[in-house]
């Protein structure tokens, strides 16, 4: 058995995939601040080589430069290269201020000396994509760089409600935010002004903390426009949603580290009123309810406080057990008939989408998605708790999972509570029936193949 778990690993576990260094780029070696002084001597602007954040598209730019040496040789010339990776603790650092976690994928980012950006570019297309990209920043770099000026302006000490807002609009198109610099234009502007139009994407491109003024501010404008008839012709409600709940994930980090039962409190009813204003009605009791839950849960869950987290843990489990395995399934079968619906009437258009890989995931999206939240609690308490009793609940839930779905991983968490629990047997059991109808590592391989007639069978 010891051996069949070790092929079972083998076979589920996934290889991290990153480009490394492009091939013939030489890279700048230093810490972040002598590269910025490197960079203001040799009067050249930077190319941050994020190789961590792209993983496939930059791999494959990584692949062509081995065969390319066009790319070295232009970027060997005209930039200083920093090849920074967003896993270690100054390359998070400095992909979060110039907030690449929220960029598209792959994104190149040219900046100057002073730490200014004068190029962004977002999902380029291979290698001849990035050399586009790189004469661009090469033009740019030679112009008189705005944001540069607008800084040292700043710096200064400019700051009358005019220049605030041309600043900020700068810096929320160059996806760097300066919130002190947002707090003291606000303070400058009637409050009545917050929710305009012009001021609205200066909050959402600079506000990076939960400040209830300028929270309030988004609120009251996605109220104002989930209550508009042309809502759908417009992308800022969902702009303005995600810039929330964005703000609401961070503001539950910093519950999550200083352990502040009050800090998550705020987090539920900022989230609680965001759902009010998208739907432009109040929540039903029960949601309201669930929502408050499913965040005390995750606080106590990340926080190690198990007797807090057991019993909000059982109650989720309860709700998820007395729903009837058949309606689920049913809901999957009326779910693929809208997505049927929904290719039928793209193809009168003319359309004529690849539907058939989706097809077998939108036959079973509901039961996946039952699946993946008892699994959640399954894990959670086999990674946790040692408790027979606790342990044994958990089966229960695990086994409940197993009609949703019966993927790799969940069949491997079933077969580590069985063995905590004594009944090796069991485990070994399930184990080689999983092997004899499914080879390890070949399910998302499944899951694409089905074809919809398959669907009934």
């Amino acid at each position: 058995m010891t051996s069949f778990f070790q092929r079972l690993l083998t076979g589920l576990s996934r290889p991290t995939l990153h480009g490394g260094p492009l091939a013939g780029v030489r890279y700048f070696e230093g810490s972040w601040q002598q590269l910025l002084t490197e960079a203001k001597r040799l009067n050249k602007p930077v190319f941050l080589d994020f190789y961590t954040m792209g993983y496939y598209p930059r791999q494959q730019t990584a692949q062509e430069t081995v065969c390319d040496s066009s790319l070295a040789r232009t970027f060997n010339a005209h930039f200083i290269n920093y090849l920074v990776d967003a896993q270690e603790e100054e390359g998070d650092q400095i992909a979060h201020r110039y907030r690449m976690h929220q960029s598209a994928v792959p994104t190149a980012l040219f900046i100057l000396w002073d730490g200014s950006p004068v190029h962004r570019a977002e999902g380029y297309q291979g290698l001849q994509g990035l050399l586009a990209e790189a004469g661009k920043a090469i033009e740019a770099a030679r112009q008189r760089n705005q944001l540069s000026v607008l800084e040292q302006d700043y710096q200064a000490g400019l700051r009358d409600p005019v220049f605030l807002a041309t600043y900020l609009n700068e810096r929320s198109r160059w996806k760097m935010p300066n919130q002190e610099a947002l707090l003291a234009y606000l303070s400058l502007v009637p409050q009545t002004e917050w929710t305009s139009d012009d001021t609205i994407p200066l909050i959402m491109g600079n506000l990076v903390t939960y400040q209830p003024g300028p929270v309030d501010a988004l609120l009251q404008k996605l109220g104002l426009l989930s209550q508009s008839p042309d809502r759908s012709c417009s992308s800022l409600p969902r702009q303005i949603g995600e810039c929330i709940r964005e703000l609401a994930r961070t503001q539950f980090g910093q519950a999550v580290t200083g352990q502040d039962e009050q800090l998550v409190e705020a987090v539920i009813a900022c989230h609680q009123r965001l759902l009010k204003a998208e739907r432009g009605e109040s929540l039903p009791e029960e949601e309201v309810e669930r929502v408050a839950s499913g965040y005390r849960r995750r606080f106590y869950a990340e926080t190690k406080n198990f007797e807090k987290y057991r019993p909000l843990a059982e109650a989720e489990a309860w709700r998820l057990m007395t729903i009837p395995v058949a309606s689920v399934h049913q809901k999957d079968k009326l779910e693929y008939q809208r997505f049927l619906e929904r290719q039928k009437q793209l193809e009168k258009k003319g359309h004529q989408p690849d539907y058939i890989k989706y097809a077998y995931a939108m036959s079973t999206m509901e039961s996946r998605d039952m699946a993946h939240r008892l699994n959640g609690l399954v894990q959670y308490y086999a990674e946790n708790f040692t408790d027979a009793q606790d342990l044994e609940q958990a089966l229960a839930w695990s086994a409940r999972c197993l009609e949703y779905d019966t993927c790799p991983g969940y069949l491997h968490l079933h077969t580590r509570l069985l063995i905590k629990l004594g009944r090796p047997q069991e485990a070994d059991e399930v184990l080689s029936q999983m092997s004899t109808e499914q080879a390890p590592g070949v399910y998302q391989i499944t899951l694409v193949s089905k074809i919809p007639e398959e669907y009934d069978r």
